[in-house]
């Protein structure tokens, strides 16, 4: 019996959904608005409390949202990982299992595993993608890694 897997390669840095770059935006004109008319003489007739409002509701609708969406996969699929009873195939070459010293999985990710208990503007559902496997060669070549 086989079993497959896609192996995923995370990109580097910080992903922001639109979601965030509008809640940023929003942010940065509200603080401008309210240092304006804080302090200065000027006055917007009231626009200040058009926009403050609703993005007050928008990161509070924008916080409670965070908890039944799931994280975006920042990265991309490049391979495969294939587990068979003779062989373990990881992005197209081929160890048998006499070729390999140790095997290790960490961490155990699933999809839809709660990542997060605090309030933060991120998703808290787990995409399932942040598993690594490490193979240490018997020839103690470096461990090969690879996320699936």
């Amino acid at each position: 019996m086989t079993k497959t897997f896609k192996t995923f390669e995370k990109k580097k840095g910080i992903y922001i959904s639109p979601e965030q770059i509008i809640a940023i935006c929003w942010t940065l004109i509200s603080i401008i608005l309210l240092a304006i008319e804080g302090y200065t003489n000027l006055s917007f007739n009231g626009w200040t409390k058009i926009i403050v409002f609703p993005w007050l509701i928008y990161l509070i609708g924008l916080m409670i949202s965070t908890f039944f969406r799931y994280e975006k996969e920042f990265g991309e699929f490049v391979g495969e990982l294939i587990l068979d009873y003779n062989y373990i195939k990881l992005n197209g070459v081929k160890y048998n299992l006499n070729q390999i010293k140790s095997i290790s999985f960490t961490p155990t990710d699933t999809r839809g595993k709660f990542t997060s208990h605090t309030f933060e503007f991120s998703p808290h559902l787990s995409n399932g993608i942040d598993n690594i496997i490490s193979i240490e060669l018997i020839t103690n070549q470096n461990k090969l890694e690879s996320g699936f």
